[in-house]
């Protein structure tokens, strides 16, 4: 009787594991370009609605370090 054996076994459970690796990647990536996108968006409407104006910055904007700008959390 001929078996993949215990080779065949983790080729397939390796190339399963990768598929999932890839699959959350591409949907990580996809999320973070669809909230860019939105946040592009957003920035946008608001500069053409205040044309004239200008508003102050917030702290949260001149802080480099904080949460959720850059690389600050581990996530570009």
């Amino acid at each position: 009787m001929i078996t993949p054996g215990n080779w065949g076994f983790a080729a397939t459970a390796f190339v399963v594991l990768l598929t999932i690796f890839l699959i959350i990647d591409m949907v990580r990536r996809l999320r973070r370009m669809r909230y860019r996108a939105q946040v592009e968006e957003s920035r946008g409407g608001a500069e053409e609605t205040g044309a004239g104006e200008r508003s102050e910055p917030s702290p949260e904007d001149s802080d480099p370090q904080a949460p959720g700008r850059g690389r600050a959390n581990g996530r570009p």
